[in-house]
């Protein structure tokens, strides 16, 4: 039996104490980084996401204008902080979504998709996606770079982003009612 590389990170990711790790680390480095964007935004002030949908210089500076004093020094911590959660998320999302596909198919027996293992390189396109966007907004930020194409590409970016991950999103959820959907249908209902 011959098992490509992307096969075999496939199973890896598929063990549900990598599920749980990620799960763990990507809980925490939300709270994080929610807690940092309620400092950073204050009171009434809008938050990161609005930064990254802002799409033209004159939003940009709005809403920056909304936060508190110090809430650009908490956006260069954010950055960072969310440079790991990029990394926790997508390997959370591709192990959630390996996991229950790989369940399924010990209970029929079926071997991996070629379209399961696809599908597990979405969140990381995603995380790759925010890497890029977050190393935008840090040149924006570091390099005086505050111009109109920066800030509409930094939007188009972090919307990718967005899409990536309510896509990989999507996938988990299918994978997970598929799961139940198989378990309902091979498993006899114990009593």
């Amino acid at each position: 039996m011959n098992v490509s590389v992307v096969e075999k990170v496939y199973l890896h990711l598929a063990r549900k104490t990598v599920s749980r790790v990620a799960l763990f680390a990507t809980a925490i480095l939300t709270v994080i980084m929610m807690r940092i964007d309620a400092d950073l935004a204050g009171f009434g002030g809008k938050g990161v996401f609005y930064l990254q949908v802002a799409f033209t210089l004159s939003n940009f500076t709005e809403v920056l204008s909304s936060w508190r004093s110090g809430g650009v020094d908490l956006l260069g911590i954010m950055i960072w902080v969310n440079a790991v959660n990029a990394a926790s998320y997508s390997v959370l999302f591709a192990s959630a979504t390996a996991f229950f596909a790989d369940a399924r198919r010990s209970i029929t027996g079926d071997p991996v998709r070629r379209s399961d293992t696809a599908l597990m390189l979405l969140p990381f396109a995603a995380a790759v996606f925010d890497w890029i966007s977050n190393y935008l907004l840090h040149l924006i930020f570091s390099g005086g770079s505050l111009r109109e194409e920066m800030v509409t590409a930094y939007s188009v970016l972090s919307t990718i982003k967005w899409v990536l991950v309510l896509l990989s999103l999507v996938i988990l959820l299918k994978s997970y009612f598929s799961f139940r959907k198989t378990m309902k249908r091979y498993v006899p209902n114990v009593r």
